[in-house]
Formats: C-alpha cells, sequence, structure tokens
C-alpha cells in the first residue's frame, strides 16, 4: 500500500496506542491504569485519557501526557515530530501494527 496522505495514516495510528503500548510494555497497558514507562514506580499512576477518545495517556505521578508518536519516542527513540517522524516513526508504527505501508511522495 502506498501513503501519500500523512494525515490518513495519523488517523489510522492514532487509536492504535493500546495495541502499541501492549506490545512495548506488556499486557498490564492494556488495562485502564498502570505503571508509567517513563519513570520507575509500583504503583500504576498512568491512565488512558478517556476525553481525547484513548488516543493518549497521561501519567498523575510525573506528568507526562503521551500520544502514540510521543510514546515511540520514548520507548524507541524514533522522532515524535519533523520531516524524519515521517520518514522513520509513521511507517515503523505502521508496519509494527500490522499495516504494510511503502511511503511515497505525491
Amino acid at each position: 500500500m502506498y501513503i501519500t496522505n500523512v494525515e490518513e495514516l495519523v488517523d489510522k495510528l492514532k487509536p492504535r496506542l493500546r495495541d502499541y503500548l501492549g506490545m512495548m510494555i506488556g499486557e498490564e497497558a492494556t488495562k485502564n491504569s498502570f505503571c508509567c514507562y517513563v519513570h520507575d514506580e509500583k504503583t500504576p499512576s498512568m491512565a488512558y485519557n478517556p476525553k481525547t477518545g484513548y488516543t493518549t495517556v497521561h501519567c498523575f505521578g510525573c506528568g507526562v501526557s503521551h500520544d502514540i508518536f510521543d510514546a515511540c519516542n520514548e520507548l524507541e527513540g524514533l522522532p515524535a515530530r519533523g520531516p524524519e517522524w515521517v520518514k522513520q516513526t509513521l511507517p515503523h508504527l505502521a508496519e509494527k501494527l500490522g499495516n504494510q505501508v511503502q511511503m511515497r511522495e505525491a
């Protein structure tokens, strides 16, 4: 599948945050609250935000809020913004979540 519309791919990936975190940090991330992956803790303080349609998480311990792209940046070191985000992060997330994507210019 060729992607020429970045916004379309972003819209497909954003709701997959729970799936992504489940893959990256384990089963506990599929629950509504879980231990934050940004700081070390023993009591779950991170939760999915219903106000964003569960497309973001917020940690009530350290205050961080992430979408799938920020989480990928934190967990895998891939860019969260800018041109490298389009070239590296979007195809990586799409493939990781079961979508074969080949980027090309329109």
